[in-house]
């Protein structure tokens, strides 16, 4: 019995949820462009992840052929890094609104502390951590007084 021709390395079957008529549009787009709907799908992931800075990380092999794991690792770490310094700016944007009297304002304190810690744990393990990231990191310490 020949199955079909093997297009992924390592492929993981992922169930999704699509509105009908979404799925109907879906399935004209990959029968006009001479594609199945899972390959439709695997390129919007991929845009996906791209637009997000990761697209390397996750760019397919050819079937049989393998990923880096140290540029994989790589990639995270700073997909990682970038999504810390945003989630700092999340809870220090939070902080600015309230008031220092309030138990929460002491409570979003601490929980920024702690985001900068991993942070700054994250960016140690980048040989060179993004400026830009960087740089919004050490304005909100420096905002915050935290050395």
């Amino acid at each position: 019995m020949v199955g079909r021709p093997r297009v992924l390395n390592n492929p993981k079957v992922v169930p999704i949820i699509l509105e009908y008529d979404e799925y109907l549009i879906l399935k004209e787009v990959a029968f006009r462009e001479g594609k199945s709907v899972s390959e439709i799908i695997r390129e919007l992931v991929r845009d996906y992840l791209a637009s997000r800075g990761i697209k390397q990380v996750l760019e397919p092999p050819q079937a049989g052929g393998e990923i880096n794991p140290k540029l994989l690792r790589k990639r995270l770490d700073y997909y990682e890094f970038k999504e810390a310094v945003k989630r700092c700016e999340m809870i220090y944007k939070r902080l600015k609104t309230l008031k220092k009297k309030d138990l929460i304002y002491h409570n979003t304190l601490e929980s920024l502390k702690d985001s900068i810690r991993k942070a700054i744990s994250i960016s140690s393990r980048l040989p060179s951590p993004p400026e830009k990231y960087m740089k919004i990191l050490i304005e909100i310490m420096n905002d915050v007084g935290i050395r």
